[in-house]
């Protein structure tokens, strides 16, 4: 019964922290209010909601589009500042892309179909990428770290580096440079390394294909890893985001079971 409670997706390493923050401040207040009314029943919705919580993440629907927003206004960050890697996943090549020439070359190559302003996948690319996705998630981190260092054009090494929330899949050219590293979540590290299985059968040489596994993270419809719907939002809204300083926070797409971020759109 309780395995059918459960949600693994926001419980144990995936648990978001300022979720659950809110989930128990929401339940300590409700069970303040109605301990003066009944405190056996102040008790069972304590009981309850920590039950809830422990098992599934959060008791209130939808927290993990708000909580991590409410957190967002206090003066400090407790819940990401000692996370291990960049509030924002970094993608298989350390080199500097041109948006617009990768899309051209995206089209003319017939990975992505043109329509005026509106652009898709080609529906058997698209395809492809997601039966290379599902086979990649399978995979152990360390095997995923193996395959994301061969599907990359630059890198030499990879490595497996937990953190207190998620594990980051760490590439490198094997010189010890840490601006030479890309820091990859596993949803980033699953979509970008079946991107570029996927685009061996096409006309792109392998760095552009490397170079272009980053882009092509913006047509994502379902997370790499866990399958679930993807939805625009804001990275102040999303559990991966962290601080963003005195600018404005970012749109990007983000799984709506996990959080994590998957995409973010150029400011």
């Amino acid at each position: 019964m309780l395995e059918a409670i459960r949600r693994s997706e926001h419980t144990g390493e995936n648990r978001c922290w300022p979720c659950t923050v809110v989930n128990v401040g929401l339940v300590a207040c409700a069970a303040a209010v109605v301990a003066v009314v009944s405190p056996f029943l102040a008790l069972l919705l304590v009981i309850g909601g920590g039950g809830m919580i422990a098992l599934r993440g959060y008791v209130v629907p939808y927290t993990p589009r708000f909580a991590p927003r409410l957190v967002e206004r206090l003066p400090w960050d407790p819940f990401h500042a000692a996370e291990i890697g960049p509030a924002e996943p970094d993608s298989l090549s350390t080199e500097d892309v041109d948006p617009e020439a990768l899309l051209d070359a995206l089209i003319e190559a017939g990975v992505i179909e043109a329509e005026g302003e509106r652009m898709a996948l080609e529906r058997g690319f698209h395809e492809r990428w997601r039966e290379e996705m599902r086979a990649l998630r399978d995979l152990t981190d360390r095997e995923l770290a193996t395959a994301a260092r061969d599907a990359s054009e630059a890198a030499n090494a990879a490595e497996t580096v937990e953190g207190r929330k998620r594990t980051h899949i760490v590439l490198s050219d094997g010189t010890g440079d840490p601006m030479a590293k890309s820091w990859l979540t596993r949803p980033v590290a699953v979509a970008e390394t079946a991107a570029v299985r996927a685009l061996s059968g096409t006309t792109l040489s392998r760095k552009e294909a490397t170079l272009a596994a980053g882009l092509l993270r913006m047509f994502l419809e379902e997370c790499p890893v866990c399958d679930a719907p993807v939805h625009e939002t804001s990275e102040s809204m999303c559990c991966g985001g962290g601080r963003t300083g005195n600018r404005p926070p970012r749109d990007v797409l983000a799984c709506e079971e996990c959080g994590d971020r998957l995409y973010t759109f150029p400011e």
